[in-house]
């Protein structure tokens, strides 16, 4: 392997072939040792593999298309290769290697973009949700946010009392 880490990069997907006579004849011991699948566990194959470069050649590109979800960066078609990609047509040479391309994509200015999160509570939705919340928290043995959500279902509760007068 060109590469210097043991787990390969690359994953292609397909075969072509050309006949060069009227003569087929067939290769037992290749044919014992040949596995056949279908499309979609050769697309579940792929999937859970996450390759960087993912080249497939086949019919129905469209299919392949929707089906991939996990790669580096897609090659579809007899007409494109990787070197495209890596070299002159892709956003970026920067690809997920090891299987990464499960959980991630390659390089691009998301990256470099920070996403946060936040959360108000209305007094309506305090009940329940504080219910679920100390109810999942100790069955995960968290009794320090069970008991978070406790004071606050307490708290509220004090207040409406002093309300109600």
């Amino acid at each position: 392997a060109s590469q210097p880490w043991p787990f390969p990069a690359s994953l292609m997907l397909g075969c072509r072939g050309e006949a060069t006579s009227q003569e087929i004849t067939i290769d037992p011991v290749e044919i014992e040792d040949a596995r056949w699948v279908t499309r979609e566990e050769m697309a579940e194959v792929a999937n859970r593999y996450g390759p960087e470069h993912l080249h497939v050649q086949a019919a129905e590109l469209d299919w392949w298309s929707d089906a991939l979800t996990s790669y580096g960066s897609l090659f579809l078609g007899e007409e494109t290769t990787v070197s495209f990609g890596d070299k002159a047509a892709g956003p970026n040479h920067t690809l997920p290697t090891s299987g990464a391309a499960r959980y991630t994509g390659g390089l691009s200015v998301h990256k470099f973009l920070k996403t946060v999160t936040w959360q108000r509570v209305q007094a309506k939705a305090l009940p329940e949700l504080a219910r679920v919340t100390a109810s999942i928290s100790r069955h995960e043995g968290m009794e320090g946010h069970a008991r978070a959500a406790d004071i606050r279902l307490e708290k509220q509760r004090a207040k409406l009392r002093l309300a109600a007068g």
